[in-house]
């Protein structure tokens, strides 16, 4: 008997016993190529996917190259396939955990996340090697709700967001703290650098202000510092610290602009 093109591909003798046919290479070739070409648009797009997301596509392909690689040489059983099914199942999953951590209006990771990564690097502090963390609010957001509604008060969110997002690296975690508050938390460990992501952060607000011609301008209010042991070994303690001083540069700037 056979089947799968008469025999060409695969075929199963009157015993029923598989056989390989002259044209198996051509659907492992397909397989194969089809992997490069998945492989080479994930590094392609590397700068636009967040790290943790990269690390878990690029794992994905490696359970189908490891069943390719087997259904080349080992025959009886249908590895590619396991292989591809294995992949998506952990993929799957990987994306339903990561879901569950993000904020669902914005994108941005959402408190918990925050709260457990904040800890988490903490904990791992040392003098020598740190971390540092930027809380900001958005300047006025309650008017703009006012003025043009909860949608576009939405909208301001999601902009807010992007822009973040576009001046911190993929290692950077960016998060919604509560409200119209959001959190970065940085791998940076001196100021100086901080003061660039804070530098960049103006520029492209700035350019975002110019170039979308919104009825109103997106501002931020910021309080930053680099963890140090001595603030205390818990979350809130660091929150607190950043917390005092956004609003200290808050009412530095509503001061600034009455005087």
């Amino acid at each position: 008997m056979s089947t799968a093109f008469t025999g060409q591909i695969f075929y199963f003798d009157s015993a029923r016993v598989y056989h390989r046919g002259p044209l198996l290479f051509i659907p492992m070739s397909m397989q194969f190529v089809m992997m490069v070409i998945v492989e080479g648009f994930l590094i392609s797009q590397r700068q636009k996917i967040e790290a943790n997301y990269f690390r878990a596509l690029m794992l994905f392909l490696v359970a189908p190259l490891i069943g390719w690689a087997l259904q080349l040489f080992i025959f009886g059983l249908p590895f590619s396939l396991l292989g591809i099914t294995f992949a998506a199942l952990i993929l799957f999953t990987n994306i339903q955990n990561r879901t569950m951590d993000k904020d669902y209006l914005t994108g941005a990771f959402n408190r918990q996340m925050l709260d457990s990564y904040m800890q988490h690097k903490i904990d791992a502090a040392s003098r020598q090697e740190t971390f540092s963390a930027i809380l900001l609010d958005i300047d006025d957001f309650k008017s703009i709700n006012d003025r043009f509604g909860h949608f576009e008060g939405d909208i301001a969110l999601i902009n807010a967001v992007r822009v973040l997002r576009d001046s911190v690296g993929r290692n950077d975690l960016v998060a919604r703290y509560g409200g119209d508050e959001f959190c970065i938390i940085l791998q940076k460990n001196d100021i100086k650098s901080v003061e660039g992501t804070i530098e960049r952060i103006g520029k492209n607000l700035s350019t975002f202000n110019q170039s979308e011609g919104k009825p109103y301008k997106l501002g931020f209010s910021m309080g930053y510092a680099v963890y140090h042991p001595s603030i205390g070994n818990t979350a809130e303690s660091f929150f607190r610290v950043i917390d005092q001083k956004m609003y200290d540069h808050k009412n530095y700037r509503k001061n600034k602009v009455t005087l």
